[in-house]
């Protein structure tokens, strides 16, 4: 894990020799283990050091390569590319965003094998929308993943290449459906995972059909289909807020908990073969037949793949009648999970799904040793101590990458946890009672009775005072966090005085560093142009406390939205730009803008069309935006900037202009579409 970290943080300027080093510690490694058999007490630190050096060069390495191989050669000019759609990834109200397994391109008048996924986004014709496994032909330009460089912005890029998915394009509604003899042939061509994930994404959209046939609908269907199915594509936004925000969002996700619900049925409906070899061996086969057929139909997600390896380790055992799911069972489904996908190291629903099961495996000794007699108090406790552990040891990553920290998760947990139960039996029965209709019906009206009194739960937990917590904590933090619950592990468990010492010094170290997050963060004076879709919007800041918007009411509003994260992670609340002049908290005239010493040119041709000067006035930059058609020498006559900045508002047509001669005029310039937001540090008075 520690190599693959290292190769994710340092994939762009690593040496490309790192398979040639790992080959030659692999060689010595086999030397030493060789000398070794006769004299290991003369080898045994350098073996074990080198043995964990070639692990991290494994997982470098590994990285590495996955990510090179997604580092496809892009056509920045449009072209005609044919493929097959994969997986709707958003649906928003005017547009469709899809993953696309392309096929081949029409490149130099011919077509050429192009194999790689793609994410491609598309306008619906005459409001009819491709579906899963349509072979579609369109015609746009393909551009590598790149995020819009705003701050504290979420990576999407690397989520595109941790999904595998190495371009991205926009067609508009410039696509069509290929003819059936083409599409056979491009289908069949497709690799046997694309089509088997196409195949089980039909197979989940035909049983959340049947949910909806029943009469479930809206929310209720939306959840129902999450939770039992892992078709989250009904979701709104206010539905997983309410689930984020009372710590019940895992239930959304399909992980361990409900393998752990339906191992729980399996191992209640066939105990009576449990108890010879034979029976053990039916009773798991069947077992491993229905979890990974669940998985796959759920679409096999990060937080799946472990748990379904957990379970089948946990089943193999069985087997031999040994039972519990131990370290090294947890080690070793990570070991085959990263051998296959070094990048989903990287991935948040890997990261909470260990990090929830390793909380549980170390804090249950010390519970075996305190748990009550009763069988019916031990299952109750047993359920409160798996929903502790697990929010706990999760609330630090869950409060670094989504900035929520629930406090009446136990609550939640409980309404949610015994709506899992019913709602994945529930579901069982509602697929096995298909031909009788009666009570296939009674089983789907019993199912949305019991997600809307679950929901309604949720919504009366989430209005309650101090529910939950808005928190953005820093990197170092969400670390202090970690490392004072591994002191306090050691205390519980160590019961020794240099534990506790060390407990009180990282609390201490947690508490400074919380502190100083929420009281202590300040930002340097810098101007920051927005990459924005909504329109133009720059950023004045003198300081946390101290900043300015220039954008049109509209843009504000999106902007505000938009740059949530980064203006509450730092308590800003910027002025508007009418505000500011009535406050004079900002000098302007004519577009020319005055700040901390710094002047900027908000360029409008309505002004300086018919301007006429004799000495170029000296400007730190000149921003171009919407309605800026004048060509660049006649902005230069005007002023003599240090840095040219270009809106998206502009177009791609304009902005190329002007990209172009500027370049002919020997002028820096920094296209926001292309390089992302433009950061302009001042210096401090």
């Amino acid at each position: 894990m520690v190599g693959i970290a290292i190769g994710w943080w340092f994939r762009h300027s690593l040496s490309p020799y790192w398979p040639a080093l790992l080959a030659v510690t692999a060689c010595w490694l086999i030397v030493l283990f060789w000398k070794g058999h006769k004299r290991l007490s003369l080898y045994d630190r350098s073996f074990g050091t080198l043995h964990s050096f070639f692990w991290a060069l494994l997982g470098c390495t590994s990285l590495l390569h996955a990510y090179d191989s997604l580092q496809k050669e892009t056509h920045s000019c449009a072209s005609v590319y044919r493929g097959v759609v994969v997986e709707r990834m958003r649906l928003g109200p005017r547009s469709a965003t899809y993953e696309m397994a392309l096929a081949d391109a029409f490149i130099s008048d011919r077509w050429q094998r192009c194999s790689e996924n793609i994410s491609l986004t598309l306008t619906p014709i005459k409001g009819t929308l491709p579906r899963e496994g349509d072979v579609i032909m369109f015609y746009a330009p393909l551009e590598k993943p790149r995020n819009s460089g705003n701050p504290l912005e979420f990576d999407y890029a690397s989520w595109l290449l941790r999904k595998g998915i190495s371009g991205t394009a926009f067609c508009g509604n410039h696509y069509r459906h290929c003819s059936a003899a083409d599409s056979i042939g491009i289908y069949q061509a497709a690799g046997i995972w694309t089509r088997f994930r196409i195949l089980t994404s039909h197979v989940r959209h035909r049983l959340t059909s049947l949910y909806a046939a029943s009469g479930i609908e809206g929310r209720d269907w939306a959840v129902l289909s999450a939770l039992t199915l892992g078709d989250k594509r009904g979701l709104d936004k206010t539905t997983r807020l309410l689930f984020s925000e009372t710590g019940a969002s895992h239930v959304l996700a399909l992980s361990g908990l409900h393998l752990g619900i339906l191992f729980m049925m399996l191992f209640v409906i066939f105990s009576p073969f449990r108890h010879s070899r034979s029976g053990r061996v039916f009773f798991c086969s069947i077992s491993l037949l229905v979890i990974w057929s669940f998985s796959f139909i759920a679409g096999l997600g990060v937080s799946l793949q472990r748990s379904a390896l957990m379970y089948s380790l946990f089943l193999l055992m069985y087997i031999r009648n040994e039972q519990g799911i131990s370290l090294d069972r947890l080690s070793l489904s990570a070991i085959i999970i990263l051998l296959i996908s070094p990048m989903a190291l990287m991935d948040i629903g890997f990261q909470l799904s260990f990090v929830a099961v390793l909380g549980i495996l170390l804090f249950q000794p010390w519970y075996s040793s305190h748990q009550p007699v009763s069988r019916w108090a031990r299952l109750l406790m047993g359920m409160v101590f798996v929903a502790v552990i697990a929010q706990l040891a999760t609330a630090p990553l869950v409060a670094y990458v989504f900035h929520v920290l629930p406090l009446l998760f136990l609550l939640s947990n409980f309404i949610v946890l015994s709506s899992a139960y019913l709602l994945l039996g529930g579901a069982l029965l509602f697929f096995l009672t298909l031909p009788c209709d009666m009570v296939h019906l009674w089983i789907g009206h019993l199912m949305s009775a019991v997600v809307s009194g679950m929901c309604s739960g949720l919504e009366s937990i989430s209005r309650l005072p101090w529910s939950s917590l808005e928190v953005y904590p820093s990197l170092l933090t969400m670390l202090l966090a970690y490392a004072a619950m591994t002191v306090l592990l050691l205390v519980v468990t160590g019961r020794r005085f240099r534990y506790a010492v060390m407990s009180l010094l990282t609390i201490c170290a947690f508490g400074l560093s919380w502190l100083h997050d929420r009281y202590g963060r300040s930002l340097p004076p810098e101007i920051v142009f927005y990459h924005h879709p909504s329109g133009p919007a720059v950023h004045f800041i003198h300081s946390s406390s101290h900043s300015v918007l220039w954008s049109d009411s509209t843009t504000f509003s999106n902007v505000e939205n938009h740059m949530d994260v980064f203006w509450k992670t730092y308590r800003m609340s910027p002025l508007s730009w009418k505000e500011a002049i009535q406050q004079r908290r900002i000098s302007e005239h004519q577009g020319i803008v005055a700040f901390d010493n710094t002047r900027v040119v908000l360029a409008q041709d309505s002004i300086w069309r018919h301007a006429r000067v004799k000495t170029p006035l000296p400007v730190d930059v000149l921003y171009l935006s919407k309605g800026c058609y004048m060509p660049l020498q006649s902005w230069l006559s005007l002023f003599r900037p240090k840095m040219i900045v270009l809106d998206t508002s502009l177009g791609t047509k304009r902005a190329e202009a002007y990209k172009t001669q500027a370049a002919s005029l020997h002028r820096e310039c920094h296209d926001i579409r292309t390089d992302g937001a433009y950061i302009l540090s001042l210096p401090p008075r």
